[in-house]
């Protein structure tokens, strides 16, 4: 040996830190639907958000829900305020209706 310590803790140190990086968040991923409080780095909206547009003669408008919610996060009822900002940001809009999870909730579009 040439009187200098070997200073192997150093690149453990940095693999142990770049394996939590990935395993914390696969494993958080692999438990399934988010939990309030819980991590949500890579959760997607939920499958069961559900809104539907109707204009004053009954037919479906498109309307994209990414202006309105970011990502639908099923601990939040999305349809205490959902339908009132489709209405006021969708002029032609007469009807909303917004599902999500085991609520449900239609307003009319007051013009």
């Amino acid at each position: 040996m040439d009187g200098r310590p070997r200073r192997l803790w150093r690149p453990r140190l940095i693999a142990a830190a770049v394996v939590l990086q990935v395993a914390v968040p696969a494993v958080a991923l692999a438990h399934g639907v988010p939990s309030r409080f819980g991590f949500h780095m890579y959760s997607g909206r939920t499958p069961g958000l559900v809104v539907e547009v109707l204009d004053v003669a009954g037919q479906p408008l498109v309307v994209d829900i990414d202006d309105y919610v970011a990502s639908g996060r099923p601990e939040l009822d999305w349809t205490a305020v959902l339908p009132e900002a489709i209405c006021a940001r969708t002029p032609a809009a007469a009807e909303v209706s917004v599902r999500s999870r085991d609520h449900e909730r239609s307003i009319s579009c007051a013009r």
